[in-house]
């Protein structure tokens, strides 16, 4: 796991699913550690995917704040696949638990991409240093009247 661990999982689901182990007696589903196997390479690198045109990958999360910042995302993406798995009937597509994970970490990715907020430490791709390395970006524009000359400063 780059991005998380075990322990971090098991923490976020410990009111609902016991990370591995056998059955305790208080009757909580077991997570199978072959399923956490199989879906955190899966959303890790579908969050590589959509920072690779923003960062270099591999990501080093040197500074504190990215690290967590990647752990919300990744954590939450575990978790949007993991509930429907044991809980289908309360966590379905049209709401419930795994509707608020996908949408949270769904939030704080496109925050990520959209440049409010950023990895610090991180190197910026090549593709990303070259312009503005967000898409879908807007510039503001203040109204008023501009000096004169200032319009032959202002790079459009």
């Amino acid at each position: 796991m780059k991005y998380t661990t075990q322990g971090a999982i098991a923490l976020r689901l410990s009111r609902r699913l016991q990370v591995g182990g056998a059955p305790t007696t208080y009757g909580k589903d077991v997570l199978d550690l072959a399923l956490l196997d199989l879906i955190v390479p899966q959303c890790e690198a579908r969050f590589e995917a959509a920072l690779s045109s923003l960062y270099q990958l591999p990501l080093l999360l040197s500074d504190e704040t990215a690290r967590a910042i990647a752990s919300s995302i990744v954590e939450k993406m575990i978790l949007g696949e993991v509930l429907p798995v044991h809980f289908f009937p309360e966590v379905g597509k049209e709401g419930g638990l795994r509707k608020v994970m996908a949408d949270e970490s769904a939030a704080e990715l496109r925050m990520v991409k959209e440049g409010q907020v950023r990895l610090t430490g991180e190197k910026i791709s090549g593709a990303a240093a070259g312009g503005y390395p967000y898409s879908n970006s807007t510039r503001v524009v203040r109204r008023g009247s501009l000096r004169p000359g200032a319009a032959e400063k202002i790079e459009w």
